[in-house]
């Protein structure tokens, strides 16, 4: 039985929708989470003379000790991510939006772990198999011409950004206009 253009326009855009949505969520969390805020605040512990020490403390640990450690920081990161989106759902963004963010830094050391103790972690084959497939995960969504067609929209939205806050007459607009809303308010108050 042939199916009808109506069913193959459906079916298309049932599979964009389904495909759309890890798009979304990936490019908030890459773009936006970790280039923005957690990568710095790595580079930051990274650099740390008191990192370097960690990290010898790390090497010495037995593998058993590093996914004790490792498992603890995840699973406290992810249950403050997931009462955020509960705080989220329950119309109270700013409290939830607090609450992310304070979800980054310790989330940016359970990276750090993980980024240091790699090769203990995965000689657990489920910690592995898990690795992988998260892996695997990401490289489908990067693979998608949905996600490349996002990203290249992302970035001409953050040139014309940077564009237009570095063009010398912007920024001082930009001050200008703040220095106003502020004499603004200052008489009204």
């Amino acid at each position: 039985m042939k199916k009808s253009k109506t069913q193959k326009t459906l079916r298309s855009t049932l599979i964009k929708t389904v495909q759309l949505l890890p798009i979304i969520a990936y490019i908030l969390l890459e773009e936006f989470v970790w280039e923005s805020i957690a990568e710095p605040i790595y580079r930051y512990i990274h650099s740390l003379q008191l990192t370097q020490k960690m990290e010898a403390v790390v090497d010495e640990a037995n593998r058993y000790t590093i996914l004790l450690m490792f498992l603890f920081i995840f699973i406290a990161v992810e249950s403050v991510g997931l009462y955020a989106g509960v705080l989220m759902l329950a119309g109270m963004p700013v409290r939830a939006l607090s609450l992310y963010a304070l979800k980054v830094p310790i989330a940016t050391v359970a990276f750090w772990l993980f980024r240091s103790a790699k090769e203990k972690l995965l000689s657990f084959v489920w910690f592995a198999f898990l690795y992988e497939t998260v892996t695997k995960i990401s490289k489908w969504i990067k693979s998608l011409e949905m996600y490349r067609d996002a990203i290249e929209i992302l970035n001409r939205i953050k040139r014309w950004m940077e564009n237009i806050y570095t063009k010398s007459g912007a920024r001082g607009y930009i001050k200008r206009w703040i220095a106003r809303v502020y004499r603004l308010l200052k008489k009204r108050l």
